[in-house]
Protein backbone atom coordinates (compact mmCIF):
# COMPACT_ATOMS: atom_id res chain seq x y z
CA UNK A 1 0.00 0.00 0.00
CA UNK A 2 1.33 3.50 -0.82
CA UNK A 3 0.11 6.31 0.95
CA UNK A 4 0.80 10.37 -0.28
CA UNK A 5 -0.47 13.27 2.12
CA UNK A 6 -1.67 16.18 -0.01
CA UNK A 7 -1.93 18.73 3.05
CA UNK A 8 -5.25 17.51 5.53
CA UNK A 9 -5.64 14.53 2.40
CA UNK A 10 -4.06 11.11 2.38
CA UNK A 11 -4.25 8.95 -1.08
CA UNK A 12 -4.21 5.27 0.16
CA UNK A 13 -3.67 3.09 -2.82
CA UNK A 14 -3.90 -0.91 -1.97
CA UNK A 15 -2.10 -3.86 -2.47
CA UNK A 16 -5.15 -5.60 -4.66
CA UNK A 17 -3.89 -3.93 -7.89
CA UNK A 18 -5.27 -3.46 -11.48
CA UNK A 19 -8.30 -5.05 -11.40
CA UNK A 20 -11.07 -5.62 -15.18
CA UNK A 21 -13.79 -3.57 -14.95
CA UNK A 22 -16.23 -0.84 -17.19
CA UNK A 23 -16.95 2.75 -16.45
CA UNK A 24 -19.48 5.08 -17.80
CA UNK A 25 -17.35 7.32 -20.15
CA UNK A 26 -17.62 10.43 -21.45
CA UNK A 27 -19.17 10.00 -23.74
CA UNK A 28 -22.17 8.78 -22.06
CA UNK A 29 -21.29 5.42 -23.39
CA UNK A 30 -19.60 2.53 -21.15
CA UNK A 31 -15.91 1.23 -21.53
CA UNK A 32 -14.46 -2.34 -20.79
CA UNK A 33 -10.48 -1.81 -19.00
CA UNK A 34 -8.63 -1.89 -16.34
CA UNK A 35 -9.46 0.00 -12.81
CA UNK A 36 -6.76 0.82 -9.68
CA UNK A 37 -9.09 1.74 -6.45
CA UNK A 38 -8.15 3.98 -3.82
CA UNK A 39 -9.05 5.84 -1.11
CA UNK A 40 -8.99 9.45 0.39
CA UNK A 41 -8.94 9.87 4.09
CA UNK A 42 -9.27 13.11 6.07
CA UNK A 43 -9.79 14.87 9.27
CA UNK A 44 -13.41 14.19 10.40
CA UNK A 45 -13.43 10.56 9.55
CA UNK A 46 -13.89 11.77 5.86
CA UNK A 47 -13.24 8.79 3.37
CA UNK A 48 -13.92 9.15 -0.13
CA UNK A 49 -13.42 5.86 -2.86
CA UNK A 50 -11.71 6.81 -5.80
CA UNK A 51 -10.43 4.71 -8.95
CA UNK A 52 -7.92 5.21 -12.14
CA UNK A 53 -9.86 3.38 -14.93
CA UNK A 54 -8.05 2.77 -18.02
CA UNK A 55 -10.03 1.44 -21.07
CA UNK A 56 -8.90 -0.57 -23.54
CA UNK A 57 -8.34 1.89 -26.26
CA UNK A 58 -6.43 3.90 -24.24
CA UNK A 59 -8.50 6.20 -22.81
CA UNK A 60 -9.31 6.73 -19.34
CA UNK A 61 -10.19 9.24 -15.93
CA UNK A 62 -9.66 8.97 -12.42
CA UNK A 63 -14.03 9.17 -10.97
CA UNK A 64 -15.95 8.44 -7.98
CA UNK A 65 -16.58 4.68 -9.18
CA UNK A 66 -20.07 4.86 -6.89
CA UNK A 67 -21.80 7.99 -6.21
CA UNK A 68 -23.78 6.71 -3.48
CA UNK A 69 -20.34 6.04 -1.50
CA UNK A 70 -19.35 9.96 -2.05
CA UNK A 71 -20.04 12.20 1.54
CA UNK A 72 -23.13 14.67 0.62
CA UNK A 73 -20.66 17.69 0.58
CA UNK A 74 -18.37 16.11 -1.93
CA UNK A 75 -21.25 14.85 -4.69
CA UNK A 76 -20.11 17.32 -7.31
CA UNK A 77 -17.07 14.75 -7.56
CA UNK A 78 -19.74 12.26 -8.79
CA UNK A 79 -21.29 14.17 -11.14
CA UNK A 80 -18.58 14.98 -13.73
CA UNK A 81 -15.47 16.35 -11.45
CA UNK A 82 -13.27 13.48 -13.30
CA UNK A 83 -10.28 13.96 -14.48
CA UNK A 84 -9.33 12.58 -17.95
CA UNK A 85 -6.31 10.50 -18.56
CA UNK A 86 -5.07 9.14 -22.36
CA UNK A 87 -1.77 6.95 -23.23
CA UNK A 88 -0.18 8.97 -26.15
CA UNK A 89 0.74 7.17 -29.28
CA UNK A 90 4.15 6.72 -27.69
CA UNK A 91 3.27 4.86 -24.89
CA UNK A 92 3.34 7.82 -22.10
CA UNK A 93 0.24 8.65 -20.05
CA UNK A 94 -0.99 12.26 -20.31
CA UNK A 95 -3.08 14.41 -18.54
CA UNK A 96 -4.03 16.77 -21.09
CA UNK A 97 -5.56 19.26 -19.19
CA UNK A 98 -4.93 19.82 -15.31
CA UNK A 99 -7.75 22.31 -13.90
CA UNK A 100 -8.43 22.84 -11.12
CA UNK A 101 -12.13 22.68 -9.27
CA UNK A 102 -13.76 26.10 -8.62
CA UNK A 103 -15.61 25.08 -5.78
CA UNK A 104 -17.98 27.14 -4.05
CA UNK A 105 -18.82 26.35 -0.30
CA UNK A 106 -22.28 28.30 -0.26
CA UNK A 107 -23.69 26.36 -3.38
CA UNK A 108 -22.18 23.20 -3.40
CA UNK A 109 -20.73 23.01 -6.93
CA UNK A 110 -18.07 24.21 -9.09
CA UNK A 111 -16.36 23.67 -12.32
CA UNK A 112 -12.64 22.53 -13.20
CA UNK A 113 -11.46 25.70 -14.64
CA UNK A 114 -7.88 26.40 -15.97
CA UNK A 115 -5.33 27.26 -12.92
CA UNK A 116 -1.31 27.43 -12.73
CA UNK A 117 1.26 25.33 -10.82
CA UNK A 118 1.56 28.79 -8.73
CA UNK A 119 -1.81 28.53 -7.67
CA UNK A 120 -1.58 24.67 -7.38
CA UNK A 121 1.86 24.98 -5.19
CA UNK A 122 -0.59 27.54 -2.81
CA UNK A 123 -3.38 24.94 -2.36
CA UNK A 124 -0.67 21.65 -1.68
CA UNK A 125 1.48 24.15 0.58
CA UNK A 126 4.72 22.95 -1.25
CA UNK A 127 5.81 22.49 -4.62
CA UNK A 128 3.29 20.17 -6.83
CA UNK A 129 6.21 20.10 -9.70
CA UNK A 130 8.56 18.21 -7.17
CA UNK A 131 5.46 16.24 -5.36
CA UNK A 132 4.35 14.89 -8.81
CA UNK A 133 8.33 14.27 -10.20
CA UNK A 134 8.68 12.06 -6.76
CA UNK A 135 5.91 9.96 -8.16
CA UNK A 136 7.17 9.53 -11.78
CA UNK A 137 6.13 12.25 -12.99
CA UNK A 138 8.76 13.23 -16.69
CA UNK A 139 7.17 16.95 -16.42
CA UNK A 140 4.42 18.86 -15.21
CA UNK A 141 3.58 22.42 -16.89
CA UNK A 142 2.26 24.36 -19.60
CA UNK A 143 0.74 22.01 -22.16
CA UNK A 144 2.69 23.71 -24.83
CA UNK A 145 5.89 22.88 -22.74
CA UNK A 146 4.76 19.14 -21.91
CA UNK A 147 3.14 18.03 -25.14
CA UNK A 148 4.04 20.57 -27.50
CA UNK A 149 0.44 20.85 -28.03
CA UNK A 150 -1.63 24.27 -28.40
CA UNK A 151 -3.17 26.06 -25.22
CA UNK A 152 -2.32 27.16 -21.84
CA UNK A 153 -3.78 24.49 -19.84
CA UNK A 154 -1.51 22.92 -17.56
CA UNK A 155 -0.56 19.16 -18.27
CA UNK A 156 1.12 16.33 -17.24
CA UNK A 157 3.83 13.28 -18.91
CA UNK A 158 4.74 9.90 -17.20
CA UNK A 159 5.33 6.28 -18.25
CA UNK A 160 2.38 4.12 -17.33
CA UNK A 161 4.71 1.91 -15.21
CA UNK A 162 5.50 4.74 -12.49
CA UNK A 163 1.99 3.48 -11.01
CA UNK A 164 -1.58 5.00 -10.82
CA UNK A 165 -0.45 7.10 -7.45
CA UNK A 166 0.48 9.81 -10.12
CA UNK A 167 -3.10 10.45 -11.61
CA UNK A 168 -4.83 9.70 -8.57
CA UNK A 169 -2.86 12.43 -6.48
CA UNK A 170 -3.86 14.59 -9.27
CA UNK A 171 -7.07 13.87 -8.83
CA UNK A 172 -6.83 14.85 -4.80
CA UNK A 173 -4.89 17.67 -5.52
CA UNK A 174 -7.19 19.38 -8.40
CA UNK A 175 -10.40 18.33 -7.00
CA UNK A 176 -10.71 17.02 -3.70
CA UNK A 177 -8.83 19.13 -1.71
CA UNK A 178 -10.40 22.49 -3.00
CA UNK A 179 -13.98 21.10 -1.92
CA UNK A 180 -11.98 20.46 1.30
CA UNK A 181 -11.06 23.63 1.81
CA UNK A 182 -13.84 25.43 0.67
CA UNK A 183 -15.40 23.34 3.47
CA UNK A 184 -13.11 24.16 6.19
Amino acid sequence: MTTVAMGPLVLHTNNVGWQPSKASTFSQGEAHGKAYPATVTGPGGLEIDIEMFMSLDGEGMVHCPDPATVPADYTRLAHGARLGVYVDSDGHWTVRQLRLLRFSGSERWGNPTKTTLEELNGLLGSSVRELMSSLGAIDVGPKSVVLGARGDDLAMRWLSDKGPELPLSAYVLTRVLPIYQALN
